[in-house]
């Protein structure tokens, strides 16, 4: 579905993304923290795998994830995996076509999930109830409606470019990050989005102050922070198209590999930056595929972007 880039049908979809959320977080709050589906290999079901070292949240949200993946969830450039596969890229890409959005690659799952596990210790009381099953399936739920939430901020924020383009564009080509960031927020318009979130959240018994602290403190900074991203990136991709598709592929095969499963991603572009231009001395040895660019995964990407708009005369892949 081709989401409005009206600001009225954008904040009819936000309070919608309110009301969602509210309701999982009252669900969650009727159970205790039950912390052993948070640790490390703390509750174990004889379906989850030997080897698997993880938390039962970890497993239960990516086999909710593979099953989206095949449904076709990661199509939607809307939505974004916490356990992101090299095919997403191109599927986003694929059919962006849909979507008014320019497509940029971003992702702040890893801040998402660290907010929850933050906010599920005040929302919840102590104590164990061993409805572990219960619990982690609203827990995922929470986080892919917390993760829609903060990243529609895309939306907002091509939204504003719309309306502000010298303005936006100015401050990035100067570098005024911090300017540009205090002209996308409204701090009016979030005083009011925290007086009714926590309006919402009495009707339903949970703490006004808990649900209004968690969009004041975590989704509508997160948010903000997003359509900063959101526009830096857009301003990239404009200028180089064709090198931020480079950048943006190798990068997601990189993910793939355990050896770059937790860097940050300044540092994943900074490897993939200095493995296009041949600097560092990196030995190819080091990398999975002999350090040479994915020009297949690259062509891919460029054929499913914006109808073809990147890509005008198609090279024959050299790999």
């Amino acid at each position: 579905m081709k989401q409005s880039l009206e600001l009225s049908s954008i904040r009819g979809e936000l309070q919608r993304m309110e009301d969602s959320i509210i309701v999982r977080f009252f669900e969650r709050s009727q159970h205790p923290i039950n912390e052993l589906i948070y640790l490390p290999r703390g509750y174990r079901t004889p379906q989850m795998p030997a080897d698997f070292d993880g938390s039962f949240l970890e497993y239960r949200l990516r086999k909710r994830e593979r099953e989206d993946r095949e449904d076709g969830r990661f199509a939607d450039v809307r939505e974004h995996p916490f356990y992101p596969a090299p095919e997403d890229l191109i599927l986003s890409f694929r059919h962006g076509d849909q979507q008014d959005v320019a497509r940029v690659v971003l992702n702040r799952n890893e801040e998402i999930m660290k907010m929850w596990l933050d906010a599920v210790k005040v929302l919840c009381r102590p104590g164990d109830d061993r409805e572990y099953g219960t619990s982690v399936s609203t827990d995922v739920e929470i986080l892919q409606h917390v993760s829609s939430r903060v990243h529609f901020g895309e939306f907002v924020a091509e939204s504003k470019f719309r309306s502000s383009r010298g303005l936006i564009r100015s401050l990035i080509a100067s570098g005024e990050i911090d300017a540009l960031t205090e002209a996308l927020r409204d701090r009016e318009v979030e005083r009011k989005v925290a007086e009714r979130v926590g309006e919402k959240g009495a009707r339903y018994d949970i703490d006004p102050q808990v649900i209004s602290d968690f969009y004041v403190n975590s989704i509508i900074p997160l948010t903000i922070s997003v359509e900063v991203e959101y526009l830096l990136k857009r301003s990239e991709m404009d200028a180089e198209p064709m090198h931020y598709l480079r950048v943006q592929s190798m990068a997601s095969k990189l993910r793939s590999d355990p050896r770059f499963e937790h860097a940050s991603e300044a540092d994943m572009r900074r490897i993939v930056s200095r493995m296009l231009t041949g600097e560092g001395g990196e030995k190819a040895a080091e990398y999975p595929w002999g350090g040479q660019p994915l020009s297949g995964l690259e062509l891919e990407l460029a054929r499913a972007s914006t109808k073809g708009k990147l890509l005008k005369n198609e090279a024959s892949p050299t790999t």
